[in-house]
């Protein structure tokens, strides 16, 4: 992300304008604090401050200090555009896009990055015509292929004769097209062939973008380390280490985690919680990942990884941690609303480590068919890659640990969650949102049973499906694809058993 400058024509200023040009955000933030000191109210030294911020990625900072511009110079439509980006990193996307309408109105449109952001925030505000108008006006002024990947998200397409399929298709052709431009258009088209129902054709697609995210740097995942921790999970948090070690509760918070793998419906529960008028979701927070962080540095050897450093901390370094994540979660909890969620898929993970932290969280357990459940991992554009997304057999053994490890959760750890079955949650959905509601301990509001129209910012895959109320189509999409996954369908045999007996039992 490049913050935009002022110029400027003296030679102390310009040193400190030069670091800044070369990404040297602590130089140009120590200078141009000296500079402001010296004459406060230089717009462009206020400007330059606020650019250093937003290059140090201090977005709270930066937004002080384009406010200031803005108050001085309502008309530098540049700041505007700069507070965009910096409400982006925030997740204030409503803030974000209307930042970025200010700067477009000024005379602010010559920039290809700002219309993708402009679209990016309007695609996870649900304002998926927005988002594309400004796709292809990006596209319009840069030929981005990114741009052409974006607009494959934003509607259900169904003419294969239409311009977006035919640029797609010479863009993947194109020697000229980046492999990590290539990967997101090869996503990008094999939904939407699947959206036009040539489901073979679409497979074809989304094998070869696995090929490519198989082989970036950042697809290290090593799946004999995650089996030895689920192992090592399994022997440490025994009943008696989590009531030895476990806190009191935090007054007027009570955390709710919704759970499970990837693309098992998590972020529809958590879209129906967040419209209840007493719950915040603070989305897929890695809130839990820091503390877990956190404590491996309070072990004083500092080797040990997770799970195994966990029997070293003491009750008060237990205490330490519960105040680490009620700080991170209620930064943005703005409403103070009691109920606070965490939708982080992973922390499946933590379970153990969470009760001890929160006796009384509510833990909320998402599951759909493991044939969708992959089908759809296989199918998404993660930001985060690994071979247990892109590749079967890897994906088949990272599914049998989740199951092993919620099975052992359920049946040998005093931790009460409830199932939020897909296939239940689909044929039955008022009913099942009441049972949602009732395990959380909270009153029923005809707003939970209108998720798909309340507005706040999704930014996950399921952006497009949690804006729409809860429909069938999704639900045994594996069956169009049979021939291309025989073999995770073997490899997974006893979870499909599972899991098909489960939601058979409201039929």
């Amino acid at each position: 992300m490049k913050a935009v400058t002022i110029l400027s024509s003296e030679i102390s200023e310009q040193r400190a304008l030069q670091a800044l040009g070369a990404g040297q955000s602590g130089e140009a933030l120590m200078m141009y604090t000296k500079l402001l000191k010296d004459d406060p109210t230089n717009i462009t030294f206020i400007y330059n401050l606020g650019s250093a911020y937003l290059l140090e990625g201090n977005y709270v900072k930066a937004l002080e200090y384009f406010d200031k511009v803005i108050e001085k110079q309502s008309d530098c439509y540049s700041a505007y555009y700069n507070m965009g980006l910096c409400h982006i990193k925030l997740a204030n996307y409503k803030i974000a896009a209307d930042c970025f309408k200010k700067a477009h109105e000024g005379g602010y449109r010559e920039r290809p990055d700002m219309y993708m952001f402009w679209g990016k925030a309007y695609k996870a505000l649900g304002k998926f015509e927005f988002a594309e108008q400004a796709f292809v006006a990006a596209y319009n002024l840069s030929k981005l292929p990114e741009a052409i990947a974006c607009l494959g998200y934003t509607r259900k397409h169904t003419d294969q004769d239409s311009d977006i399929f035919k640029v797609t298709r010479q863009l993947i052709e194109d020697n000229n097209t980046s492999d990590e431009d290539k990967r997101n258009l090869l996503f990008s088209m094999g939904k939407m062939l699947e959206d036009c129902k040539c489901y073979d054709e679409a497979f074809s697609y989304y094998q070869k973008a696995n090929e490519l995210v198989s082989k970036l740097p950042t697809t290290t995942y090593q799946m004999d380390d995650f089996e030895n921790e689920i192992r090592g999970i399994k022997k440490i948090f025994t009943n008696d280490f989590i009531q030895s070690m476990q806190q009191k509760e935090v007054k007027d918070f009570i955390p709710i985690f919704i759970i499970g793998m990837p693309r098992s419906g998590t972020t529809v529960t958590e879209q129906i919680l967040a419209s209840h008028s007493q719950v915040y979701s603070a989305g897929e927070s890695r809130s839990v990942t820091a503390i877990v962080r956190e404590s491996m540095a309070m072990v004083q050897e500092g080797e040990k990884n997770y799970p195994e450093h966990i029997q070293e901390l003491t009750f008060k370094q237990f205490g330490q941690l519960q105040a680490k994540y009620v700080d991170i979660i209620q930064k943005k909890n703005s409403s103070n609303k009691p109920f606070v969620i965490n939708k982080m898929p992973d922390n499946y993970i933590y379970m153990g480590l969470i009760k001890i932290l929160f006796p009384n969280a509510i833990f909320i357990h998402c599951m759909r068919h493991p044939l969708d459940t992959c089908l759809s991992m296989y199918f998404t554009n993660f930001e985060r890659t690994g071979l247990h997304y892109a590749n079967f057999t890897q994906m088949t053994r990272y599914y049998k640990c989740y199951h092993r490890l919620m099975k052992f959760w359920k049946e040998n750890i005093a931790i009460a969650m409830h199932d939020t079955v897909y296939d239940h949650l689909i044929d039955d959905t008022t009913n099942q949102i009441k049972n949602l509601l009732s395990h959380c301990n909270l009153d029923w509001e005809d707003s939970c049973d209108e998720f798909y129209t309340h507005e706040r910012s999704i930014t996950t895959a399921s952006s497009w499906q949690a804006r729409q109320p809860v429909y069938g189509t999704s639900k045994d999409k594996w069956k169009n694809y049979t021939s291309h996954i025989k073999a995770l369908t073997a490899g997974l045999d006893q979870e499909i058993n599972h899991y098909e007996s489960i939601a058979a039992e409201n039929k």
